[in-house]
């Protein structure tokens, strides 16, 4: 009785202040109504409206406007919605706009890690030096071993029973990555996919934000796992350099990495580095390949499949597969619709700013949806449509961010599309999908998919 009677004082003083705190908004963008006590618009942003469909509805219902201010776990936040305040948001992350990890995040992400750090100068020096691994030599050298990766992967279900995509996604993305970083020796590349279930505990503790270290709970397991990572990395770099063989695959280009000021990357700076590429490009690719099997089999027109078909049959098995007009158009539709990343993280101004002639003052919390930008009829006609040639006449990519933009952009982007189209090749090319009576399945967090259940058949 008295828990009863204490919870209800709690909850009620909870609403008083947090109606007592509620400010009007101090710039002139729209408030969006109806939020809860509390918890504002999160149940509708975390819940059964999260994902596309929150930064869909919030784009329709205010489609002149650039920016609302919403209401999420008891902060005020703007929450972009516009091209125009997208790109500008974009463009001024670091300088005007601070990303707000939480303490537990940044500390498994590593404070010497490009996605971290609120340094310019030290953000400018990480990503320059890590992007020189991903590089178009790079994957050239590594495609033969992805692709046979993709057509291993994808033989492991063709069993003729209903299979969903997901899983065998994420071990195919992880092993490709792995491949494409440490891809030179294959008792690296074995060490590495050893760590499988290591990125998954990693993965597992991001969400962990309240349990004690000592309860040992995720965010506990996880640092444990991500320790155990980061020590074999750095024992393969010390291996390689002992036995005179660098040799030539990604983590080779970011150990020979400089730039003009003489500049390298620290042995510490390339493992944690190579940790949050691996683990943000197996779940996030790992997502799109769902996504694109759902789209393939249950979404397009069966006329248009019959044409990728196609185009896939006649093509010869190399590096220029990722040049076919019809399967890159795919994949821009693909992201088009059901980007794997839907918003950033919390950013907030560290000084005040002007966006579209309206003031964000020094403090202000800052979301960047990204999803809700495919679906602008003004560019893209009929956009609930999966339309496979929608690219081929004129490329509008620039007009939505699958990858982010600016100083945030994801630096693995070419090595995820790689890995998205030489799935989509090896399962049209040796594979027949067949639809089954089982709904696919939807999540939203942290990463958007659909994970849709086929049957899986080898051809001939």
């Amino acid at each position: 009785m008295f828990l009863i009677w204490a919870l209800s004082v709690f909850a009620a003083l909870s609403v008083i202040w947090d109606l007592c705190s509620r400010r009007s908004p101090a710039n002139g963008f729209p408030k969006v109504p109806g939020d809860w006590p509390l918890v504002g618009h999160s149940l509708f942003y975390f819940g059964g409206f999260g994902g596309p469909s929150f930064h869909r509805s919030l784009f329709e219902k205010y489609p002149k406007a650039q920016a609302v201010n919403v209401r999420v776990f008891g902060d005020d936040v703007v929450f972009i919605l516009g091209y125009d305040s997208v790109k500008w948001a974009l463009s001024k992350t670091g300088s005007v706009l601070n990303n707000l990890f939480y303490e537990r995040v940044e500390e498994l992400f590593g404070r010497t890690s490009f996605i971290v750090t609120r340094d310019v100068a030290l953000h400018k020096r990480l990503k320059g030096l890590g992007m020189q691994a991903i590089s178009k030599d790079v994957l050239h050298s590594s495609f033969p071993k992805i692709n046979c990766t993709a057509r291993f992967m994808i033989a492991t279900l063709a069993t003729g029973h209903p299979v969903r995509i997901n899983e065998c996604a994420k071990r195919y993305t992880h092993l490709g990555i792995v491949q494409f970083f440490f891809g030179h020796r294959d008792n690296d590349v074995s060490m590495m996919q050893a760590h499988f279930g290591n990125f998954i505990t990693y993965a597992n503790g991001l969400p962990d934000l309240f349990l004690p270290i000592w309860m040992k709970g995720p965010f506990a397991k996880a640092l444990n796992a991500k320790a155990a990572i980061i020590t074999t990395i750095l024992g393969i770099i010390e291996d390689r350099r002992e036995c005179n063989d660098i040799g030539f695959d990604g983590l080779a280009k970011m150990l020979a990495a400089t730039n003009p000021e003489g500049e390298v990357l620290s042995d510490l700076e390339i493992a944690e580095n190579v940790v949050l590429l691996v683990f943000g490009g197996t779940d996030t690719t790992a997502a799109a390949l769902s996504s694109s099997v759902h789209f393939y089999r249950y979404v397009m027109d069966p006329a248009d499949r019959i044409a990728l078909d196609e185009e896939i049959q006649n093509s010869n098995e190399s590096i220029d597969i990722l040049s076919l007009p019809l399967l890159d158009s795919f994949a821009k539709e693909l992201l088009r619709m059901r980007p794997p990343v839907t918003d950033t993280a919390r950013f907030v101004c560290k000084k005040d700013a002007t966006l579209l002639q309206q003031s964000l003052p020094e403090g202000s919390r800052v979301f960047i949806g990204m999803a809700q930008l495919g679906y602008d009829p003004a560019e893209f006609p009929n956009p609930d449509n999966f339309m496979l040639r929608r690219f081929l006449d004129q490329d509008k990519t620039s007009k939505y961010f699958p990858f982010g933009s600016g100083m945030r952009q994801c630096p693995g982007m070419i090595l995820g599309r790689l890995e998205l189209k030489v799935f989509l090749y090896q399962l049209i090319r040796n594979f027949r999908v067949d639809a089954t009576n089982i709904r696919s399945v939807e999540g939203h967090r942290p990463f958007s998919y659909i994970d849709p259940c086929v049957r899986i058949f080898a051809r001939g």
